[in-house]
């Protein structure tokens, strides 16, 4: 009679232990879960405010090539984790601490890579980030 009990309950008892854990597949869900803004070519110029953990990822045009300028490491860092940054952004950035930083990229349009190059311009996208 014993044994029937414990064999009954032993898959309920090990689901709940599992439930438990704070490692593996829960834990990194949670990270998963932090706030994440969107800027595009739309807030150029312009000023955005996080909150530490919130992270910030940059969409712009996906047809041009952008490089990402050195920022404030102490305030923002660019998050490297498998597979975070999405197809089509340029950058993905997590606030670290309080304080105000800019980031700047330089896009340059897909004819540069063309031979002989094209003369276009290149664009610049900068904004200003405030961490509370």
């Amino acid at each position: 009679m014993q044994a029937m009990f414990i064999s009954a309950i032993l898959p309920f008892l090990l689901f709940g232990l599992a439930a438990l854990r704070t490692t593996g597949p829960v834990a990194a869900a949670s990270s998963a879960m932090r706030p994440t803004r969107t800027v595009s070519e739309d807030d150029n110029a312009g000023t955005i405010t996080l909150h530490s953990g919130d992270r910030l990822l940059v969409k712009l045009a996906p047809d041009w090539d952008w490089s990402l300028d050195p920022f404030d490491t102490e305030i923002l860092s660019q998050v490297t984790e498998s597979g975070a940054l999405p197809r089509g952004a340029q950058a993905l950035l997590e606030a670290k601490k309080p304080g105000t930083t800019r980031i700047s990229l330089t896009g340059d349009p897909p004819c540069a890579r063309s031979r002989p190059p094209c003369n276009a311009p290149s664009r610049r996208f900068q904004l200003t980030v405030v961490v509370q």
